[in-house]
């Protein structure tokens, strides 16, 4: 096994993928990602799904800073929340009022933040573990994928 080559970076150059709510992950090309917040939702537009009886509703926020020289296709981004306190799965809400979606291109130098929405069972506590997820192809073909995505936890406040 010594003579295997891990293509990746060395695990001692590698970034701290385990996180708390307001730590920043940088991406070694320039991309940023800080979770700002994971709070309750209190206020619903006409529209919006409430979630059922025994559900907390709740926003992750988060912001995506783009160090990099060109714009980075939003897409390439994804994101999941679940439960941190005993597990547990979440609902994604549909919620228009205070949300602001991912999609799109962010320019180089500049940043944006985001939200999404879920709900989750009372009973697994307050408790979330949030997870990035990158999957643009030159991240994974240039030899700096992490194998392992960036995750915060935090607690729904």
């Amino acid at each position: 096994m010594e003579d295997c080559a891990d293509d990746g970076p060395e695990k001692g150059d590698r970034p701290e993928t385990e996180l708390a709510v307001g730590d920043t992950f940088a991406y070694t090309d320039g991309l940023k990602v800080k979770v700002d917040s994971i709070t309750t939702i209190t206020e619903w537009g006409e529209y919006d799904t409430e979630p059922e009886a025994g559900q907390t509703p709740f926003r992750v926020t988060w912001t995506l800073t783009n160090g990099t020289k060109k714009p980075y296709d939003l897409d390439e981004f994804g994101y999941q929340a679940q439960g941190a306190t005993t597990g547990g799965e979440t609902e994604s809400l549909y919620v228009e009022l205070g949300s602001k979606q991912m999609t799109g291109r962010l320019a180089a130098g500049r940043s944006g933040t985001f939200t999404s929405e879920y709900s989750l069972a009372k009973t697994d506590g307050k408790d979330i573990l949030f997870t990035m997820s990158r999957m643009d192809e030159q991240w994974l073909e240039d030899g700096s994928f992490l194998g392992e995505d960036p995750h915060w936890t935090g607690t729904i406040k």
